[in-house]
């Protein structure tokens, strides 16, 4: 049954109340130097009737609590006006925490409250003290140490690490926990601009692409320190843990192959624009090509190896091919062969020319651009330039041939100095034919000198056999003249 009296008598309850209990609230202080500092804010009315000390007698005993309350409270009047029934907190106690020598309380404790009026007259009363939550503990971050292992290519936006938790043992906001990433110091290592985190669930996701050649090569991890932050009402009494998170890269496939070689451009610690020299002739036929650098190596330039590997630490297998040429239309005239170098991560490109190539049709220069990929789902590939220079062969001797079928001509002895020789029964001049097996079709006219061993005729470059000087001839006396014609270019031709 509720009871109460309207205008409160000593020990009489100033509310309605069910039963026999009387309820306050206190808050709950860790720390005997917030009782000191402000022991009004740890003072709170008991509603009976009555001034302390003056007209009632009160004694506190322990109740169902597990602690002598004496020893932690005491009565007193109100701060100003010396009048009422007030219950003050004077030795720290800890609802909720860990505090280290401190009595451990619940959110409430049940004591045991007798007042005694100056006629004698006694109420007894179940006190509830109920503690207030204070925002005292700081959250505390669970299964520390974090730390996970993310590849290089994982999808802005995705989920990495979902363990992050914090516990706040304070009640609603002073528990309630915000997660948020500290910015880092700059350095390459610092993650807190690569990954965000959902301030509720603490879910770590992907925020900017992750880069594991960027990292030092010592030390492929991005550090990250996650703040825990508690909500209380009042924003300055807010308080924060902090936990690192180390997440380490590996390497995904992102970069392709390389060209390597010692005097090349070079551009992010990579071949840049790779090229090498190399020459061959027409018909230099299942012939490997010597390759050397460009820019030339000094002080000595030497033929090297065309080789490349992966970039990525995933040292994925190369293959080479001619992808194409400049003039278009002889990648298949070459074949190339890929080799692991041994012990390497290096692939090595041979390649051979198989097929003639018309130096005319290519203006003596062919570009070979080489193609050097990696045998991954990716295909990632790269190119280098071979400058190749086509030369002509001079294997073979030239023939002569004449355009009468044959080496006989006929002059008249009084012929003047520059008539032709005539084809026998003919008016036509004789024509010296000369072929050479290592001119090809389409290739330039090569010019050819012409030397007789007599002085009393020439041949000019186009081959036409004509009289030196008038009145050289005498049919009484020589009706037949025989003699060699030699041509040369570079080797002397040979005459049938």
């Amino acid at each position: 049954m509720a009871w109460w009296v309207a205008e409160a008598q000593d020990c009489q309850p100033l509310d309605p109340i069910s039963g026999s209990a009387l309820t306050v609230q206190i808050p709950e202080a860790d720390d005997q130097t917030l009782l000191s500092n402000n022991p009004d804010f740890y003072r709170k009315q008991i509603r009976i009737g009555g001034t302390y000390n003056l007209g009632v007698n009160l004694q506190l005993s322990q109740g169902t609590a597990a602690f002598n309350p004496n020893t932690y409270f005491a009565f007193s009047t109100a701060t100003n006006s010396n009048t009422g029934i007030y219950i003050r907190l004077i030795q720290p106690v800890d609802r909720d925490g860990n505090a280290f020598n401190v009595q451990r309380v619940g959110n409430s404790e049940t004591f045991s409250l007798t007042c005694t009026t100056n006629t004698g007259t006694t109420r007894t009363y179940s006190l509830v003290v109920q503690f207030v939550d204070q925002n005292d503990n700081s959250p505390i971050f669970q299964n520390t140490p974090y730390s996970v292992t993310v590849n290089e290519l994982t999808p802005i936006g995705l989920t990495v690490y979902q363990q992050i938790t914090a516990t706040d043992a304070d009640q609603s906001n002073n528990g309630q926990i915000t997660y948020s990433l500290l910015a880092g110091d700059g350095t390459i290592n610092d993650g807190s601009r690569f990954f965000a985190i959902n301030p509720t669930t603490g879910v770590l996701t992907v925020k900017e692409t992750l880069d594991y050649e960027g990292l030092s090569n010592l030390n492929k991890l991005y550090s990250i320190q996650v703040q825990a932050t508690d909500n209380p009402i009042n924003t300055a009494e807010r308080r924060t843990s902090s936990q690192f998170l180390s997440v380490t890269i590996t390497d995904g496939d992102d970069l392709g192959p390389a060209f390597e070689y010692s005097s090349c451009f070079r551009y992010s610690g990579y071949c840049f624009d790779p090229r090498y020299t190399s020459s061959i002739t027409s018909t230099s036929l299942n012939t490997q090509l010597v390759v050397f650098p460009y820019p030339p190596q000094t002080p000595f330039n030497q033929p090297v190896t065309v080789q490349a590997r992966d970039k990525d630490t995933l040292n994925a297998p190369i293959v080479f091919d001619i992808e194409t040429t400049v003039p278009s239309g002889y990648a298949s005239f070459f074949s190339v062969q890929t080799q692991q170098q041994t012990g390497s991560n290096f692939y090595s490109a041979f390649i051979t020319q198989t097929q003639s190539i018309n130096r005319a049709s290519v203006g003596g220069k062919l570009e070979l651009i080489l193609r050097a990929s990696e045998e991954t789902g990716h295909k990632r590939s790269t190119r280098a330039t071979i400058d190749v220079t086509v030369s002509g062969t001079n294997d073979f001797d030239p023939v002569v041939t004449s355009s009468s079928g044959n080496f006989i001509g006929t002059i008249s002895e009084d012929a003047d100095a520059g008539t032709p020789l005539r084809a026998q029964g003919s008016t036509d001049a004789i024509q010296l034919v000369v072929t050479d097996q290592d001119v090809l079709p389409g290739d330039p006219d090569p010019t050819y000198f012409f030397v007789p061993d007599t002085n009393l005729f020439t041949v000019n470059g186009k081959g036409f056999i004509s009289l030196v000087s008038a009145g050289s001839l005498d049919f009484e006396t020589n009706s037949a003249v025989y003699f060699y014609g030699r041509c040369k270019r570079g080797k002397y031709c040979r005459e049938t």
